[in-house]
């Protein structure tokens, strides 16, 4: 069984190779075979296409473990699952000379390599396509050396490293880049380089593009990015907080918080763009703010710092699949719902209501399970995000009956069988109600011929944001992933902002955001921006 130089074959395990015949578990027997005491550690995967349906899992009982192709052109991974293809948490564990790619239905939807608390891995010469993530290093990971890496058309992160729930961190990582480019251009949301958290860690050379953001940069100091390309990306660096160092090429812009800092070899902060102080108006007037993978128990945490925290009833149902990973799903029929403090706003005054939510299973269309509902006892209100529009519904409870407007729903799409994002204002004083929606031209608005007007805060007995105040039989399941109350209206510029937010909207809440005020180029050029008759931007070289 033991082949040239103490190499394992994973053929030697039943593995076909051919990229029809599961080859998950031939692969896993291998490496468990070299995982004990005594036997050799490197396991090759021959030429050929191999198949896998779960993570390929490199124990921490067993140091040194390799996983060896023979080209990454030769040696192909493909997944036919969502999450990580290779896991390693083995102390000088190695990976190199193949390729994980796919373009079949589990594209974009799987991790390349996960390392967690681990140190002294080697990743060379791996290419990684079509991922959502190139590779993760999640928790105390320390001396990863990767070199030439290649992540081609992925669509969340090309570069992650995560801080745990612990709080520990990836620190003193080296990657040797050859090219990191997300899918079709400057993606929304997408990230070459995401540090949430970290320090002493080292980027250097070749190419990162296409993306919405090259070096996001949170709980980040003194990390180290050495002559990259830059091309092709909305900002090339967003940093939250920490000093790094920027040795990269590239005109484009960045967005600084106060407290971050980015140096450059002439010493300059924020090199490539112009500088402007910011305060974000966005938040003015924010009541409440829900991520809802911001849970404890069955609480979802007030991000607003209004301490107006959503409740969850029933046996809440949580899911990975939302946009920031977690989102709760939710269905009338097993009476889970979800409540928001009846206070959260004054309901007498204009209010504006937004929620990323999307119909997973429409059942019984004409009883969707979300908007807004708001419990007067005898009478309640709501405003029902059906799958193409909105329904205004007065109810009373005392007479049985309804009093309904529908109006065309709206955002982008249109459709919520894919997340979509809705904003809603409602002025109840003269019975307005509008969908706010940037994609068009004119206000989709309308003055209700039925009262929505709530006396006060004190008249409201409940609100709920899925399920309604009596019970609906409707088999409808929903996913919510985000909702927002302001005491105004938003303008279209702030929805967009909202929508096109990198990560989780409000990341910036209450901080001063700075962007540069020179442009430096690494090899110490400045030059002078002016704005001409024209309102153009003029930069000329000193």
């Amino acid at each position: 069984m033991v082949g040239f130089k103490g190499i394992i074959s994973v053929m030697d395990f039943g593995a076909k190779g051919d990229g029809i015949v599961d080859d998950t578990n031939s692969i896993q027997e291998a490496i468990n075979y070299c995982s004990e005491a005594g036997r050799p550690t490197k396991v090759l995967l021959p030429k050929g296409e191999y198949k896998v349906t779960s993570p390929i899992k490199m124990p921490a009982s067993r140091q040194g473990l390799e996983i060896i192709g023979e080209g990454n052109r030769a040696t192909v991974i493909n997944p036919y699952h969502n999450g990580n293809v290779i896991e390693t948490s083995s102390q000088g564990s190695r990976i190199c000379d193949l390729m994980i790619y796919t373009t079949g239905s589990f594209s974009k939807k799987f991790t390349g390599i996960y390392i967690t608390n681990a140190h002294s891995v080697s990743i060379d010469n791996v290419h990684i396509m079509y991922p959502k993530n190139g590779i993760t290093l999640e928790g105390s990971v320390y001396y990863v050396n990767a070199r030439d890496i290649i992540i081609l058309n992925f669509i969340n992160k090309g570069i992650y490293l995560k801080k745990s729930l612990d709080g520990t961190a990836p620190n003193s990582n080296t990657f040797e880049i050859k090219m990191v480019t997300s899918d079709n251009g400057a993606t929304l949301g997408t990230i070459g380089v995401h540090i949430e958290s970290g320090i002493l860690n080292e980027f250097r050379g070749g190419q990162i593009s296409h993306s919405d953001v090259a070096f996001y940069l949170e709980n980040a100091s003194r990390n180290y990015f050495r002559n990259i390309w830059v091309e092709h990306t909305k900002n090339a660096v967003k940093a939250i907080s920490g000093i790094n160092y920027m040795e990269c090429h590239g005109l484009v812009g960045n967005i600084l918080l106060e407290g971050a800092i980015i140096e450059t070899l002439t010493g300059d902060v924020g090199p490539y763009s112009f500088f402007q102080n910011e305060s974000p108006n966005i938040t003015k007037n924010l009541k409440g703010l829900y991520f809802f993978n911001e849970a404890e128990g069955n609480l979802v945490i007030d991000k607003s710092g209004n301490q107006k925290h959503l409740q969850l009833l029933g046996t809440p149902e949580w899911t990975d699949e939302g946009k920031w990973g977690k989102s709760i799903r939710f269905n009338n029929q097993t009476g889970n719902r979800i409540i928001a403090p009846s206070n959260v706003l004054d309901w007498s005054k204009g209010y504006t209501f937004g929620i990323l939510a999307k119909i997973e299973d429409k059942g019984n269309s004409d009883y969707p399970q979300f908007g807004l509902f708001i419990d007067g006892g005898e009478k309640y209100i709501s405003f029902i995000l059906h799958d193409s529009y909105l329904q205004v519904v007065n109810h009373d409870n005392s007479l049985g009956s309804n009093l309904h407007s529908d109006q065309t729903l709206g955002y982008g799409t249109g459709s919520f069988n894919n997340f979509q994002w809705v904003f809603i204002y409602v002025d109840p004083s003269i019975n307005y109600v509008e969908v706010i929606d940037p994609t068009r031209d004119k206000s989709v608005g309308m003055t209700t011929s039925i009262p929505i007007a709530i006396k006060d805060s004190s008249s409201v007995i409940q609100l709920y944001l899925s399920g309604r105040p009596i019970v609906v039989t409707n088999p409808t399941i929903g996913i919510m992933s985000m909702s927002m109350f302001y005491q105004r209206k938003l303008s279209k510029k702030e929805v967009l902002d909202i929508v096109n937010s990198v990560e989780r909207p409000f990341i910036e809440m209450n901080e001063k955001i700075t962007k540069s005020k020179t442009f430096i180029s690494p090899n110490g050029h400045s030059f002078k921006i002016s704005v001409d008759d024209t309102g153009k931007i003029v930069i000329t070289k000193l």
